[in-house]
């Protein structure tokens, strides 16, 4: 068991060695094509999400990954836990970060 847990969105670059460590995590960015939705995980292939792109017929849309999936991810036996999220300037990951981190402590309090 670790002391502590590294979270972060998907659209982090993490090395190798930090994607093999249980102490970190990715969150996935979603993406939906054409009404197809499409996780964004260490299994998606980019070429094949270049061809969709290049091919849309009704559109695309993305989202940040919502509070609940936040919260779900601070349970653990880890005592600290740290995220990193795109700027808050750029996407509402920050925000959905910020807002599981105000309901974990009003429902738990035993984490930093």
């Amino acid at each position: 068991m670790s002391e502590y847990k590294i979270l972060a969105d998907s659209g982090c670059e993490l090395p190798q060695e930090y994607r093999e460590d249980e102490r970190f995590e990715l969150i996935p960015f979603r993406l939906e094509i054409d009404g197809v939705p499409i996780r964004d995980s260490k299994d998606l292939n980019i070429r094949t999400l270049i061809e969709r792109l290049s091919n849309i017929k009704v559109g695309w849309k993305t989202a940040c990954p919502s509070p609940d999936v936040f919260l779900r991810h601070f349970e653990g036996p880890e005592k600290r836990i740290y995220v990193v999220t795109i700027s808050h300037e750029f996407s509402k990951c920050y925000d959905s970060a910020m807002l599981a981190k105000k309901i974990y402590e009003q429902e738990h309090g035993d984490k930093e």
